[in-house]
């Protein structure tokens, strides 16, 4: 049978083999399915996290004086 995703094999320990086969018994997916959607909340954890370094960074460079106000940016737009 052919697929039109990309398959990767994985190997791993059989505790966590275990841990994830009760996992995606408990949620009711294919092995296959729990494992990709943890992939997915792994990479969308690790977005938020560089997201979140950004928003600092800007944080500590922001200053009041130079910055923009909303009805000047609203003005600008019409």
């Amino acid at each position: 049978m052919t697929t039109k995703n990309p398959r990767i094999n994985l190997v791993i320990e059989k505790p966590l083999f275990h841990i994830l086969k009760d996992l995606s018994a408990k949620n009711a997916l294919s092995l296959s399915s729990q494992v990709r959607d943890l992939i997915i909340r792994a990479l969308e954890d690790i977005e938020d996290i560089g997201l979140a370094n950004e928003a600092s960074q800007r944080e500590k460079n922001f200053n009041r004086k130079t910055a923009l106000s909303f009805e000047t940016v609203m003005g600008k737009l019409k």
